[in-house]
């Protein structure tokens, strides 16, 4: 698979060499490289299977923006950004775009359950039970 890793910092440094050792092809953007969103041009999402966005509160709304406007998907790793939820929400539908449409529709949605379009917040994960 092709990725771009949004933000050198631990978790994405850590990410984008996991993924090189099992092969992928793997391009990482640093702020000064994206800055405002501006990295993420047709050209160098014209390649990319899935954005993975390690970056800070302040640019990950951008950065889901300039997602889809190129129909992208995209995993968000970074945190603290979720009080503008609801206008990310608001794009996706009206981008219209991905079967996880749906899940916005949704009532009920778990507030663990964060998927918008392929575009996947970091959410809390239940132990799982050894398998001995």
């Amino acid at each position: 698979m092709n990725f771009l890793v949004l933000g050198r910092g631990k978790t994405g440094s850590l990410v984008a060499k996991y993924a090189r050792e099992r092969h992928h092809h793997v391009r990482v953007l640093n702020a000064e490289e994206n800055q405002d969103g501006r990295g993420l041009t047709p050209e160098v999402l014209q390649h990319v299977d899935t954005v993975l966005d390690f970056t800070c509160p302040a640019a990950v709304v951008t950065n889901i923006e300039a997602c889809l406007r190129h129909k992208k998907n995209m995993v968000v790793g970074t945190t603290g950004w979720h009080g503008q939820l609801d206008r990310v929400r608001a794009l996706v539908e009206k981008v219209g775009a991905g079967p996880c449409e749906r899940r916005l529709k949704r009532q009920n949605m778990d507030t663990r359950d964060r998927s918008l379009n392929g575009i996947t917040s970091k959410r809390r994960m239940r132990p799982r039970e050894p398998r001995w």
